[in-house]
């Protein structure tokens, strides 16, 4: 009996040391899966961010170029206003000497008819041609000045189209941003919603880490793409309104925790922007940290 309670013994033994190797065996091919995995992810990633820079830098290319053209078209419009500006004035002028000559020739008209017809006297010659010739350079005017109005309404209906496209072409790398890390956070769901990947050993912490990936993904895309920092302020510190929010009062008879942050529940992001009153760049906080925070009770 001992000798075959020795065996199995061993035997159990044996067993146990084959279960932890094999069970060591299947861990490491798993890590090994889950880091191929995340190359071949990071991977893809990295080329898409690549030619996302590639293409942000095409863009601001092609904004200089319009900003140039939009600052050219800008100035000939500057010109065009002025030289409508300046027929308008001559217009008024001209019309002012229209209705002084006009005026003259009532009056004189007047003059004659009060007169008997034997004391009325020669009438004072009007030079009609010069008259007409003024008149056909105030209708030379008008016509110039209804051009000047269309070329401006056509010069404003481009600038808008160009300023259009602009903002559209601005907006583009945004969105693709956007539609990447939405592809991939799409992948990661359907892959876990397979039975392959709920019987998987270690899945739960490979879908801890795919969410942090995720979390770092979009981070880094709002610091590169839209200059928006995040910032974790560090619990034992000072509230700070502005750039804290309150989530949470927990009451303290520690008077010294008294607005001390107890707990971090959301980080916050800032951006850098000129402050013209201090002539120099400050932080703008764009969505406060949401903390916990002590309260002092007496």
């Amino acid at each position: 009996m001992g000798f075959f309670g020795i065996s199995i013994n061993e035997n159990v033994a044996d067993l146990k040391k084959q279960i932890a190797t094999l069970s060591e065996l299947i861990k490491k091919q798993a890590e090994s899966k889950i880091n191929e995995e995340m190359e071949t992810k990071s991977l893809e990633i990295q080329e898409q961010l690549d030619s996302l820079n590639s293409e942000l830098q095409n863009l601001r290319n092609d904004y200089s170029i319009a900003q140039a053209e939009i600052i050219e078209r800008q100035k000939s419009l500057d010109k065009v206003l002025a030289e409508k500006k300046e027929i308008e004035e001559k217009l008024k002028e001209k019309e002012a000497e229209l209705d002084v000559k006009v005026q003259e020739l009532n009056t004189l008209r007047e003059e004659k008819n009060n007169q008997r017809p034997e004391h009325r006297t020669p009438a004072t010659s009007i030079d009609f041609g010069v008259l007409s010739q003024e008149l056909s350079q105030v209708a030379q005017s008008c016509k110039m000045l209804e051009q000047r109005d269309d070329v401006m309404k056509n010069m404003h209906k481009e600038l808008e189209k160009l300023q259009n496209n602009l903002y559209a072409k601005m907006l583009k790398p945004y969105k693709n941003s956007i539609v990447m890390i939405y592809d991939s956070i799409a992948r990661t769901y359907e892959y876990y919603k397979t039975e392959a990947a709920k019987a998987e050993v270690g899945a739960y912490d490979k879908l801890i880490g795919q969410i942090n990936h995720f979390m770092l993904l979009i981070t880094d895309t709002l610091s590169d793409e839209y200059d928006l920092n995040s910032y974790v302020p560090e619990v034992g510190t000072l509230f700070a309104k502005g750039q804290h929010r309150v989530n949470r009062l927990i009451p303290t008879t520690d008077e010294n925790l008294n607005n001390v942050i107890a707990k971090v529940c959301q980080c916050g992001f800032s951006y850098m922007a000129f402050d013209p009153a201090r002539g120099a760049e400050r932080e703008v906080y764009f969505r406060p940290a949401v903390v916990d925070v002590y309260k002092y009770n007496k």
